[in-house]
């Protein structure tokens, strides 16, 4: 067998170094500084982007939840009443309520629809306390309390601050004439969002006797961006996200109950705050009253800081007003 010859060496070979080794020059600390503050504003611009979405989504989102659950306190309101639930005009879900027959005879079926606010559903101490009062009254008011869209035991849509809850208010109406009650006798009376719901609504109700707004505003959007500026102490014009979101989910930021006042100096309206209300203040109040140039709307101020609390601060007061006014509209509409 042949053999192969190695060539021959001296010693052992030094073995090949493939990666030969280099020296790395350790960064400055003045380069290292720079880039953990480049890292770290860099990371600050993604949270602050990223919380602004959160934030405005959570805006959006928040405005339109409400309570789901209704205490079952009707028998401390009154003691001859009916459940019942009817549809608002063009959405298709079921709205839930109360109708209260009057103690006092009612032979000419006058009643007073009361609309409840933001995140309140039809048991709040404003409609309870109100609704049990009118019951009582001599000269005869049935009550519907109902749960508007997206409150209570209602079966669809969302909150939408006085936008849609029109809608609720027309379907409440049909629903009261298909009782018997005509509309030249029916009332709206509505509580802060309620309020600029009644207001919003009355442009298609030409034929309800009288509306009431207790605390309403006169144009949401100074009371979105108050919120938005309270939730996350950016400017209150910087919630352009938020009011997009808003959008998509019915809230309309240009809502404006004071241009339909204004639009429609042939109705009356009354209206009722309270004076050191901090949530909507009195100059909402008092834009509402300028812009109706009918003689017969009033604003009666309760002294009280609690946000659509007049009338638990002045019951007397508060009915002294009401009822008169209700009246009156009653007669002057043909009732």
């Amino acid at each position: 067998m042949a053999t192969v010859q190695l060539p021959h060496t001296h010693g052992d070979p030094e073995p090949e170094n493939l990666f030969p080794a280099t020296t790395r020059q350790r960064p400055s600390v003045k380069r290292r500084i720079l880039w953990t503050l480049r890292t770290l504003a860099t990371l600050l611009v993604f949270l602050l982007f990223f919380g602004y979405i959160g934030a405005s989504l959570y805006m959006a989102e928040n405005i339109g939840d409400a309570p789901r659950t209704v205490p079952q306190v009707q028998a401390s309101i009154g003691s001859h009443y009916e459940d019942v639930q009817f549809q608002p005009h063009v959405d298709h879900f079921i709205m839930p309520g109360w109708l209260f027959h009057s103690s006092a005879p009612n032979k000419d079926h006058k009643a007073v629809i009361l609309v409840n606010g933001w995140k309140a559903v039809r048991d709040n101490p404003l409609t309870v306390a109100l609704a049990h009062d009118l019951l009582l009254d001599s000269h005869g008011f049935d009550v519907l309390l109902f749960d508007t869209r997206g409150t209570g035991g209602a079966t669809g849509g969302r909150a939408t601050l006085g936008n849609l809850e029109s809608r609720d208010i027309e379907g409440a109406v049909d629903f009261m004439v298909t009782r018997g009650y005509p509309q030249k006798r029916l009332a709206i009376v509505g509580n802060s969002a309620g309020g600029a719901a009644a207001i919003m609504a009355s442009a298609d109700l030409p034929n309800v006797g009288a509306i009431e707004a207790d605390n309403s505003f006169a144009i949401v959007r100074p009371l979105l961006d108050d919120g938005w500026h309270n939730a996350t102490y950016l400017p209150g014009s910087s919630d352009w996200l938020a009011l997009q979101f808003g959008k998509a989910l019915d809230i309309n930021a240009s809502l404006a109950p004071v241009d339909v006042v204004k639009g429609h100096p042939e109705r009356a309206y009354l209206f009722f705050h309270a004076a050191q209300d901090t949530f909507i203040t009195v100059d909402h109040a008092n834009a509402l009253r300028a812009a109706s140039a009918n003689q017969a709307s009033r604003l009666i101020l309760i002294k009280t800081s609690l946000h659509a609390g007049s009338y638990l601060a002045d019951p007397v007061a508060y009915r002294a007003a009401l009822i008169p006014f209700l009246l009156s509209q009653f007669a002057a509409h043909g009732g």
